[in-house]
């Protein structure tokens, strides 16, 4: 895990060198009918209703040597 600081934002990244996940696993990920990413779908959507649609997660890499999910939020939340 690495976190980074950039400007007012923060990226931690998560890498796994395990066997990514196949094109059939990341089109699935991302479509809301699907059950298959429903974590990771729910934690993206209340990110980016807390911090903005600029926040969330994505997946940066995913291939035979590994996968990279980055998490992107401000260092200052917007006072509630």
């Amino acid at each position: 895990m690495i976190a980074e600081k950039y400007r007012n934002d923060i990226t931690i990244s998560v890498i796994d060198n395990g066997n990514g996940f196949s094109p059939e696993v990341l089109k699935l990920i991302h479509q809301p009918d699907s059950k298959i990413g429903v974590g990771f779908r729910s934690t993206d959507s209340r990110l980016k209703r807390y911090f903005g649609e600029e926040y969330g997660l994505s997946i940066v890499k995913s291939d035979y040597s590994g996968s990279t999910i980055n998490i992107r939020i401000p260092t200052q939340p917007n006072a509630r």
